[in-house]
């Protein structure tokens, strides 16, 4: 009795998004219904539960309540389900929630600019130690990295490298310094508001979603 999942269509509302989805078993169609689900929701807990439908609709457990009354209708989700700060009740851990997400914001501002494309995370995270490298060729000191480095890359010597390093970690800090100065705005004012759960959470809802380049 092979069960299968089709995604029609995906169609964003206020709150989320809602899912025309169709479900076969054995090749036949058995199931074509909608759900609403809320904007927090991931491509695999929509599968999910799109599955679950299909199953309740060809062989509903025992145990279970009778879902084909609710087949053909849209399913509204209470959105606070989703919420990142869901089920958090301590200011403290939520502040430190939200600035972490505050974290993840700049990484897809970073990539949604086009500066992943340019410098990616692999040459951004090894820039302390490459910047400190590179001035401590420049400035007449010795350096493996950058001596070693520079020899598997034809026609480019020590000298080139190390200045590549730093004109390229210039340029991405001058590009970036908006979003940088952004974050760091934002990580201020978290620190700054008091210890309540809703004000925490309508600047999470305000301020963090809401930031954009």
């Amino acid at each position: 009795m092979p069960l299968s999942v089709k995604i029609i269509s995906k169609t964003d509302t206020d709150n989320g998004f809602v899912v025309d989805f169709e479900g076969y078993q054995d090749g036949g169609k058995v199931l074509e219904t909608a759900l609403h689900f809320s904007r927090f929701s991931t491509p695999k807990q929509v599968l999910e539960v799109c599955m679950e439908e299909v199953q309740a609709a060809v062989a509903p457990l025992p145990d279970s309540p009778d879902l084909s009354a609710l087949l053909n209708q849209e399913h509204e989700v209470d959105p606070e389900l989703g919420h990142p700060l869901h089920g958090i009740d301590d200011p403290v851990q939520a502040k430190s929630r939200v600035e972490s997400l505050i974290a993840a914001r700049l990484e897809r501002l970073i990539s949604e600019s086009g500066l992943v494309d340019r410098y990616p995370s692999v040459e951004r995270d090894t820039w302390g130690r490459q910047i400190e490298e590179a001035l401590n060729y420049k400035e007449g000191r010795e350096s493996a990295f950058i001596t070693s480095v520079a020899n598997t890359q034809a026609g480019e010597t020590p000298e080139m490298f190390a200045d590549s390093i730093l004109n390229n970690a210039s340029e991405f800090l001058a590009s970036a310094a908006p979003l940088f100065k952004a974050k760091h705005e934002l990580v201020c004012a978290l620190d700054a508001l008091p210890n309540e759960m809703e004000a925490i959470k309508a600047f999470f809802d305000n301020q963090v979603l809401n930031w954009s380049i």
